[in-house]
C-alpha cells in the first residue's frame, strides 16, 4: 500500500525525532555567584537589648533608663557588626565551594561533568544517562522509542511512478 503526503511527512518526522533525540538544545552552563545571607534584623536585636537592658529599671529612673539604653544601643550595634562579619564569611565560603565545583567541571572533572550532565537530561523527552568522561567528551546513553513508533508502511512508489 501508497502512503499519502502526510502519512510520509509523519514517518519523516518520527524518523527524524529519533535521530535527533540525543541534541537537544541546553542552556549553555554558567559560574554561579553565592547569593547573600539574609541580614540580621536589626529592629529585632536592638529590641532584644533594649528589653535586657531595660529589665528591673523603674519607668521614673529617666537618667539610670537612659543610660541603659544607650549600653543596649551600643551592644545591639555590636552585635550586629558580628552578624555582618559572619555572614560575610558564609558568603565567601559558599562563594570558594562553587568556585571549586565550577573549576572541577572547566577541568572534566567526570564526578562534576556526569552529574551536570544527568541534571541537564532529567527533564529530557528521552530517556538519556551520561556513562562516561574521557578526553573532554562525554558518552551518553539514550534510550530510543522501541519499533511500534515508527509507522508500518513506508513511502515508495507506485507501478506508475
Amino acid at each position: 500500500m501508497v502512503l499519502d503526503a502526510r502519512q510520509a511527512e509523519a514517518l519523516a518526522s518520527a524518523l527524524q525525532a529519533i535521530l535527533t533525540l540525543h541534541r537537544p538544545d541546553f542552556p549553555e552552563a554558567q559560574h554561579l555567584v553565592a547569593p547573600q545571607p539574609a541580614a540580621p534584623d536589626e529592629h529585632k536585636v536592638l529590641a532584644r537589648h533594649l528589653k535586657s537592658s531595660l529589665s528591673g529599671i523603674n519607668v521614673f529612673a529617666r537618667k539610670t533608663r537612659k543610660q541603659a539604653n544607650v549600653r543596649a544601643a551600643q551592644a545591639a550595634q555590636a552585635e550586629l557588626a558580628t552578624l555582618r562579619e559572619k555572614n560575610c564569611l558564609l558568603h565567601d565560603q559558599w562563594q570558594a565551594e562553587l568556585d571549586g565545583l565550577w573549576q572541577r567541571l572547566v577541568d572534566n572533572d567526570p564526578d562534576i561533568v556526569l552529574g551536570t550532565l544527568a541534571e541537564a537530561f532529567e527533564d529530557n523527552d528521552a530517556a538519556a544517562a551520561p556513562i562516561g568522561v574521557e578526553a573532554g567528551e562525554a558518552s551518553i546513553a539514550v534510550l530510543v522509542p522501541n519499533m511500534s513508533a515508527i509507522p508500518e508502511r513506508r513511502p515508495t512508489t507506485t507501478a506508475a511512478g
